[in-house]
C-alpha cells in the first residue's frame, strides 16, 4: 500500500529582505506580489519513505541544504538520501544564503525560510493517507533557448528562438483510494524570469500563475519541479512582465490539467475493468457452486473468488518507492581565459559559499522512484540538452530530469557550449563565487552518474 501526505508553508520573509537572482538591485523587497511557498510530498510504502520538496526560491546552497536535511531527519526520521529538494529558480525569491559575515537580522530571516521548508515536510509526514499514483506527460512550448554564438564579452546572451527546448510537461497524479486528488506534481524546464528589475516584489513568477490555474480545478496542491532550465527562458521576451508571467503559467497550467484529467479517465476505465472482471469471476464461481449440504465445510466463497481472479503465475511483489544518491566531484576549467570584472555579480548571491572540496566542485545527484516514474536531479543549472540526453537513455520509460536539486553550484553547460562561449560558460561562475567555470567534461560526468542512479533504481524493479 502506498501512503502520501502533503504539506505547504508560507516562506515570505519581511519586506526589506534582499531578493536574489539579479545583480544590481539597490534595495530589498518592497512588495509581495504573491507569497513564496514550500510544498512537500511525503510518500511511504511500509518499507521506504521518500520526500519531494518544491520551493519558490532561486537557489539553495549546499550548506543550507544540509541544514534542512538535518532538521527534517530529526523531526521525521527520513534520511537525507531519500530527500529530493528542488527550487524553481524564481528570480524574485528571497535571500537563502548566510555565512559568518551575514548580519544577525538577515541570518534570522534566512533561517526562518529554511525552517519553513522543514515544517512543510513535518506537516506532510504527520498526515499520511492511502493513495494511488499515476503519471503521464504532455507537450507545451512555453520556453525558448536564450543561447547565441556571440562570444563571451556579453554579460547576458540574447534569446535564440531556434535553439533546443524541452517541451515535455511531466505530471504525477496522487489520488486517495476513492479517487479524490491529494496532490499533483508537475515538472517543466524554464527559468522563472518573467519578472525582472525594476520589480522588487516577492513572487513565485509564472509558477504562481500555474498554481492559480490548476489548484482551484483539482482541489489539491500543485508541486512544481524545475527541469534542466540552464539555457531556457519563458516565451515572449518582449512582452510586458505581467503578461509574460500569465501567459507562461497559463500555458503550463492548461496542459497540466489536460494530462491530469486524462490520467483520471484512465484510472476510471481500469477500475471498471476490474469490476467487470470480478463480476465475471463471481458468475463463474456461482455456476460451479456446490449444494448447501456440500458447502458447509468448503472454502469460503471470498477465497474461491480470489483464487479464480489470480493469475497462473503471480508477479513478485516489489516496493513502490526507492531512492539513490551520489555526489560528483567536478573539475574546474583551468584553461579558462581571464574575464573582466563581473561588477555587481557578487550581489546576485550575497553571502554565498561555493561547494569546493579539495579544489573540485561538489555536485549532488539525487534519484527517486515512485512506481513506474523516476525523478533524477542535479545540483546545478543544467543545460536543456543534458536533461534530454538523460531522459533519452534512461532505463525507466517515464524519467523526469531536474536541475536545482539539493543545491546549486552554478551552470552545467554542455561540452559543445564551451567553444561558443557566452555568459553561462565564461562569466556566470563569478556570480556563484567559483574561481573558474566547471570543466568541459562535466556534462559527460553528470549524464553518466544520472544514468547510473536510474539503473540502480531500475534494478529494484527486476
Amino acid at each position: 500500500m502506498l501512503y502520501a501526505g502533503v504539506g505547504r508553508t508560507t516562506l515570505t520573509p519581511p519586506l526589506g529582505t534582499p531578493l536574489i537572482g539579479y545583480g544590481g538591485r539597490e534595495r530589498g523587497a518592497d512588495a509581495v506580489r504573491d507569497d513564496i511557498y514550500a510544498t512537500s510530498l511525503v510518500l511511504a510504502d511500509g518499507g521506504t519513505t521518500v520526500v519531494l520538496i518544491t520551493c519558490d526560491l532561486c537557489a539553495l546552497p549546499h550548506r543550507q541544504v544540509r541544514y534542512i536535511q538535518r532538521r527534517i531527519e530529526e523531526r521525521t526520521g527520513i534520511p537525507p538520501g531519500h530527500m529530493l529538494l528542488n527550487t524553481s529558480h524564481a528570480h524574485s525569491g528571497p535571500l537563502t544564503t548566510f555565512n559568518q559575515e551575514t548580519p544577525a537580522s538577515l541570518r534570522r530571516a534566512v533561517e526562518s525560510v529554511l525552517d519553513g521548508i522543514v515544517e512543510s515536510v513535518a506537516q506532510a509526514a504527520a498526515d499520511l493517507t492511502p493513495c494511488r499514483a499515476s503519471s503521464g506527460k504532455g507537450s507545451v512550448r512555453a520556453s525558448i533557448n536564450r543561447r547565441h554564438r556571440n562570444g563571451y564579452g556579453d554579460a547576458v546572451t540574447p534569446e535564440s528562438p531556434a535553439g533546443t527546448v524541452d517541451s515535455d510537461l511531466h505530471v504525477v497524479r496522487i489520488d486517495g483510494l476513492d479517487g479524490t486528488p491529494v496532490a499533483m506534481v508537475t515538472a517543466y524546464a524554464c527559468h522563472p524570469v518573467a519578472l525582472r528589475p525594476p520589480s522588487h516584489a516577492f513572487s513565485a513568477d509564472f509558477v504562481y500563475a500555474l498554481r492559480e490555474h490548476v489548484e482551484p480545478q483539482i482541489g489539491a496542491p500543485v508541486l512544481f519541479a524545475q527541469g534542466a532550465a540552464g539555457n531556457l527562458v519563458p516565451v515572449g521576451p518582449d512582452m510586458d512582465m505581467e503578461a509574460r508571467l500569465g501567459l507562461t503559467g497559463n500555458l503550463l497550467g492548461a496542459e497540466a490539467l489536460r494530462v491530469h484529467d486524462a490520467l483520471g479517465q484512465l484510472a476510471q476505465r481500469a477500475q471498471e475493468a476490474v469490476r467487470k472482471g470480478k463480476q465475471q469471476a463471481s458468475r463463474a464461481a456461482d455456476s460451479k457452486a456446490p449444494s448447501v449440504s456440500e458447502s458447509l465445510d468448503a472454502t469460503p466463497l471470498s477465497e474461491r473468488l480470489l483464487d479464480l481472479s489470480a493469475t497462473a503465475a503471480p508477479r513478485r511483489q516489489r516496493p513502490m518507492l526507492a531512492a539513490a544518491a551520489e555526489t560528483l566531484r567536478l573539475d574546474l576549467w583551468t584553461e579558462q581565459p581571464p574575464i573582466p570584472d563581473a561588477g555587481h555579480s557578487h550581489q546576485t548571491f550575497p553571502y554565498l559559499e561555493p561547494p569546493l572540496v579539495d579544489g573540485k566542485v561538489a555536485c549532488a545527484v539525487q534519484a527517486l522512484r515512485i512506481g513506474d516514474v523516476a525523478l533524477v536531479g542535479v545540483a546545478g543549472e543544467a543545460f536543456v540538452e543534458i536533461g534530454l540526453a538523460v531522459k533519452a537513455r534512461s532505463p525507466i520509460p517515464h524519467t523526469i530530469f531536474l536541475g536545482y536539486t539539493n543545491g546549486c553550484l552554478g551552470y552545467i553547460p554542455t561540452n559543445a557550449a564551451y567553444p561558443a562561449g557566452g555568459y553561462e560558460v565564461h562569466r556566470a561562475h563569478a556570480v556563484y563565487r567559483l574561481p573558474a567555470t566547471i570543466a568541459p567534461n562535466s556534462e559527460t560526468k553528470t549524464v553518466a552518474v544520472s544514468l547510473k542512479l536510474l539503473a540502480e533504481l531500475n534494478g529494484e524493479l527486476d
